[in-house]
């Protein structure tokens, strides 16, 4: 139904009752790992944390960082960086 076009799978996915945007978010940042079309997809917090950590400020500078087979991780853990508010942890 989507035919692999990611606005077109974000507003399947937001038909399901208590999906919205954020959990579209976190549906996108874990399944580009297999869904080639949302590679590289990286979410508001992701980005966040990714520009006060000097990594860049959109999804494809962060792709150059790490392998694309890392990305998922790399996105997932600074997704999680900015939830619980470690960035002097995290900067080291």
């Amino acid at each position: 139904a989507a035919e692999r076009q990611p606005d077109r799978e974000r507003r399947l996915l937001k038909e399901f009752k208590g999906i919205g945007d954020v959990g579209c978010d976190i549906f996108f940042r874990e399944a580009q790992a297999v869904w080639d079309e949302l590679y590289p997809f990286a979410d508001r917090r992701a980005l966040k944390a990714a520009l006060t950590l000097g990594l860049g400020s959109n999804p494809e500078d962060l792709a150059k960082l790490v392998r694309r087979d890392e990305f998922v991780r790399l996105v997932g853990a600074l997704a999680r960086c900015d939830i619980e508010k470690r960035y002097a942890e995290v900067a080291g």
